[in-house]
């Protein structure tokens, strides 16, 4: 079992699909894909969903965004040299 802080600020913002899509600049239905894919959610209703922004948020950065390899200086790394 995990220790809970009460002191410890909690983080309530959270977006609707919507909201979360403008976020990442992608479109609802996308965002609707990533939930079945394992993007953290909260169920309100039957039609209301929300996503927790910082969980939301780094789930897409672990599953989506990528990172360019620094350019290779001249000399460097040029066919395998």
């Amino acid at each position: 079992m995990t220790d809970f802080d009460e002191d410890a600020p909690i983080d309530r913002a959270a977006d609707s699909k919507r909201q979360f899509a403008a976020r990442f600049s992608v479109s609802p239905r996308t965002v609707s894909t990533w939930l079945s894919r394992g993007l953290p959610f909260l169920k309100l209703s039957e039609r209301a969903v929300r996503v927790p922004v910082a969980e939301g948020t780094e789930w897409v950065k672990t599953n989506f965004l990528t990172y360019r390899r620094p350019r290779a200086q001249s000399g460097e790394e040029k066919d395998g040299v």
